[in-house]
């Protein structure tokens, strides 16, 4: 409920990442991964390290305390609200 619209994502069943559709986006990942970084310090893993199937994702770890996951999805948010006003 807290994940950025723009996103296509799954909800994991069982570990501990997720892996965001950020093709709608038009950002590739590796530069949807520095840019979210430079703006907002949240760090995401491009899925290119994953292989050809995840290329146009990113890795979002879920390893932290449920106001941490917030507080990054909120940031991711107000980064892709910041994508579509430009």
């Amino acid at each position: 409920r807290h994940m950025p619209k723009g996103f296509r994502w799954n909800r994991p069943e069982g570990g501990m990442f997720v892996m965001a559709d950020i093709r709608p986006l038009g950002m590739t990942s590796q530069e949807f991964v520095q840019a979210l970084y430079e703006s907002e310090n949240v760090s995401v893993l491009s899925g290119e390290a994953f292989g050809p199937s995840g290329v146009g994702h990113v890795r979002i770890s879920l390893a932290s305390s449920e106001t941490d996951l917030i507080e990054g999805c909120q940031r991711m948010a107000r980064f892709v609200a910041g994508l579509k006003e430009r």
